[in-house]
């Protein structure tokens, strides 16, 4: 066999064994993402006073999978009470190593009068449904390919 031949088949060997090892890594990071889990696990009711009110949140972040999530992101999920719209959050950059769990807590402060009357009897009655929804953005293989996944929790307080 040739010089030539040997060199044309190292390369190829190269070549399909770095593609395999791309293919992988977008396949792994990818499934960490979508099947990452968030849940709304508390919710709490820090002050109410004549005109607003401050509701304090944590989410659980668990990712069940055997790899580390990518950094993910989410540019603005949107917050109902009672399925009345109330506001909005963001969530800074973010990683979930395999198999485990993370949490991360946020208040928003809800002025009354940018919401209805039943919302504001339900939260001072203490008995109210919270949901968050959005989109969980990421970016696989080393920053190069954006991944979106939907996302919705729900909280009911009673």
């Amino acid at each position: 066999m040739s010089r030539r031949k040997i060199f044309l088949a190292i390369i190829i060997v190269v070549i399909v064994g770095v593609l395999g090892l791309l293919g992988y890594t977008i396949i792994r990071e990818r499934r960490a993402v979508e099947n990452l889990k968030i849940e709304l696990v508390d919710v709490s009711i820090d002050r109410i006073g004549l005109t607003s009110c401050d509701i304090s949140y944590k989410l659980k972040f668990t990712n069940p999978t055997e790899y580390d999530t990518p950094v993910f992101w989410i540019d603005s999920y949107s917050i109902y009470i009672n399925n009345n719209y109330v506001g909005a959050g963001t969530l800074p950059p973010t990683k979930v190593p395999a198999n485990s769990t993370i949490y991360k807590s946020t208040k928003i402060t809800l002025e009354y009068e940018k919401v209805g009357g039943g919302v504001v009897s339900a939260i001072r009655a203490g008995k109210f449904t919270i949901t968050i929804e959005g989109v969980i953005k990421a970016k696989i293989l080393f920053d190069t390919i954006p991944v979106s996944v939907q996302f919705s929790t729900t909280y009911k307080k009673s």
